[in-house]
């Protein structure tokens, strides 16, 4: 008898360090991947686990809903498929059963489930069996206190129990597999956040550009400044064609004509379709001009459109459609149709807000260069086109005096035509924004103009309430019946000041991002995505990087003495001591989370890093922050944990700063307001 339990002893024995090795081996993979593929990573941390505890497959499941009990499998190991295998997608949502139900009232609580086939019930049996299942071990994850979800092992077999020893293994394996999973999702939510900044930094950009080509056009080059903004355009949001529409309205409806055409195979502008011109809503895409004038947007594969809109787009080789409509004095002037003649798919949401913007640009250009034209032909003012253009326009004659001005002019300002004749002046500032006085500047632009010159310059108006109206004056000469008559242009900019106030907004979110709101310097996500690649780079000339842990001592006696607003003023002033003690651009503080903060000192050695880590207890001290619930001192102090290494190309930011942190414990464990230093 002693010897049958001395041998059953050394059994559990060697059970538990095969158990052990395997875990050991399994949370290297798990811990230390870095740009392998998560399902590599995976596959062979689980590969470690089955052998140890012969297992032929191990699932994941994430829980969707508590309540209403549904899960669905979202990783699957494989013995027999050699490891990552594709997800079984019947198990994607689980079917809620009684078994189901049950398994997830157990599980909720934290208490693995054990089944093995001899003992299955019959909705157990109908479930499990026909999955070659001969017995299965359910262990329940927690992430943060909450029911993540399970992982299952599968054992198709033996029919056996899970001793103690392989459900502690186990357990661990699944909180492995959770936190991978885990992991690899929030790395890819950040990426994804980053590419979404970096797409719309991208998009600003190219707005900015399309915008200063479109505001500085001129007669000469129409063409070729409507071909160079649009490319800018059409690269950005990878379309092949653009057509801008006009409306005009006739006693039978809406019409509508092309009035530009931009095609990318044919090398910019291109010839109009002259079927398509002067051609009623109704006759061709009757729905068009209700849900346009409605300001929405036509966003889809050509295909998935109704018949007649399908076949018409198709019939132009377009697979891919956005049609945006523009808007000029808030009223409806015509659309854009964005073409992709090459893939199928929707514009994503914030490609059709920069077609939107887009349109607004090419539609004004067109109206410009258009009125444009008409004037500089010398041929006699058209009344109707004069009255009906959507920009602000006034003439005056050689005595600098005003003759006329157009509708919209009139309701920019919202007065009466012989009122703003009569009253100009008034609906500009004393000054204008290059200092001179309107009296003074107003005569020579106009003036000049009248000698020959064309004027492009900023001007501001107001309203009559005293609104500022920042404006695009164009100045520029007619000849009628042997006169010449100054024409001015009015263009509104206060669109395009809105949107170059929301890309300063965007940009101010971009810098969120990085910075702690408290303290203004930089944050743990800082720190998490840019220390490895720091590290990477410092490896590859042999330099030495230090790291210390700063932790303020005794903070929540502080806290709680003097109040949670004090508490954040404290935070604030030592991330300011922290932050000016470094003297060199490379070396940076960061809020790691609470009270604690990390610094980190690029090519520094150990004799650096020690009179830093003093000079940083001398500035803390001397700042004399009262503090007397300390049980070190009066005022406030601080603990250091400093760690410095010769960077090698396997380190990684988790050993220099766990390094750090059992240094900063050794610093508290040892009375405080000091460092402890050692080499990584």
């Amino acid at each position: 008898m002693p010897n049958e339990y001395d041998k059953e002893t050394i059994e559990a024995y060697e059970r538990r360090t095969v158990y052990a090795n395997a875990l050991n081996k399994s949370l290297e993979i798990f811990t230390s991947y870095t740009e392998k593929a998560i399902d590599d990573v995976m596959s062979n941390g689980l590969r470690l686990i089955a052998d140890a505890a012969n297992l032929d497959r191990i699932i994941v499941f994430r829980i969707f809903g508590l309540e209403s009990n549904t899960a669905g499998e979202i990783y699957r190991w494989d013995k027999v498929l050699g490891g990552t295998a594709p997800v079984d997608p019947a198990l994607k949502v689980l079917p809620v059963t009684p078994a189901l139900k049950r398994w997830i009232s157990i599980i909720a609580n934290d208490t693995c489930v054990s089944l093995r086939r001899s003992e299955f019930t019959e909705d157990e049996a109908a479930f499990l069996s026909r999955r070659g299942v001969k017995s299965i071990l359910i262990v329940p994850v927690f992430v943060e206190r909450e029911f993540w979800g399970v992982v299952t092992f599968h054992d198709n077999t033996n029919e056996r129990d899970f001793n103690e020893d392989c459900t502690g293994l186990l357990r661990s394996a699944a909180r492995l597999c959770a936190g991978t999973i885990i992991r690899e999702e929030k790395t890819k939510a950040v990426d994804l956040a980053m590419e979404e900044l970096k797409r719309h930094e991208k998009m600003k950009d190219i707005l900015h550009k399309a915008s200063a080509i479109f505001l500085s056009q001129s007669v000469k080059n129409f063409e070729d400044m409507m071909t160079a903004g649009i490319s800018l355009i059409a690269d950005a949001v990878d379309v092949d064609r653009l057509v801008l529409y006009r409306n005009r309205m006739t006693p039978d409806g809406l019409h509508m004509s092309q009035v530009f055409r931009w095609d990318r195979e044919l090398g910019g502008k291109t010839e109009l379709i002259e079927s398509y011109a002067d051609i009623p809503y109704a006759r061709l895409i009757l729905n068009w001009e209700t849900s346009l004038a409605n300001g929405n947007s036509l966003n889809s594969p050509s295909e998935l459109l109704p018949d007649v809109q399908s076949s018409v787009l198709q019939s132009f080789g377009i697979i891919s459609v956005a049609v945006i409509p523009v808007f000029i004095n808030n009223a409806f002037w015509g659309f854009a149709l964005f073409g992709d003649v090459r893939n199928e798919r929707y514009f994503e949401e914030d490609t059709i807000e920069m077609m939107r913007s887009a349109a607004f640009l090419f539609a004004n250009a067109f109206i410009r260069t258009e009125m444009e034209r008409e004037l500089v032909d010398e041929n006699e003012l058209n009344r109707v086109m004069f009255q009906s253009a959507p920009i602000g326009l006034t003439t005056y004659n050689e005595d600098l005096q005003l003759v006329d001005c157009n509708e919209a002019i009139l309701n920019m300002y919202g007065v009466e035509k012989q009122y703003y004749l009569d009253h100009f002046l008034d609906f500009s500032p004393e000054y204008q924004p290059d200092g001179r006085k309107t009296a003074d500047k107003l005569p020579d632009v106009m003036l000049r103009a009248l000698n020959g010159e064309k004027l492009v310059c900023e001007w501001m108006h107001k309203t009559l309430a005293g609104e500022p109206v920042p404006c695009e004056l164009v100045l520029t000469r007619t000849k009628n019946k042997g006169k010449y008559f100054g024409m001015g242009y009015v263009y509104d900019l206060r669109n395009i000041k809105a949107m170059e106030k929301n890309i300063q907004q965007l940009e101010t979110e971009v810098d969120k991002i990085y910075y702690d709101p408290l303290t203004g310097i930089y944050n743990r996500r800082f720190l998490d995505e840019n220390l490895n690649n720091l590290i990477k780079l410092l490896s590859r000339s042999d330099s030495t990087l230090s790291l210390m842990m700063v932790d303020i001592d005794y903070f929540k006696k502080y806290n709680d003495y003097y109040g949670h607003i004090s508490g954040d003023t404290c935070l604030r002033t030592i991330a300011e001591i922290l932050k000016n003690t470094l003297a060199r651009v490379d070396d940076f503080v960061v809020r790691y989370g609470g009270e604690e903060f990390v610094v980190v000192l690029q090519n520094t050695g150990e004799d650096g890093t020690r009179k830093i880590a003093e000079k940083l207890l001398e500035n803390v001290r001397n700042c004399n922050i009262p503090h007397e619930k300390s049980d070190v001192a009066d005022y406030v102090t601080v603990s250091i944990g400093v760690t410095t290494g010769k960077i090698k190309h396997t380190h990684c930011k988790d050993e220099y700063i766990q390094r750090a942190d059992e240094l900063l414990y050794e610093s508290k464990q040892g009375g405080r307001d000091r460092y402890t230093f050692a080499v990584l």
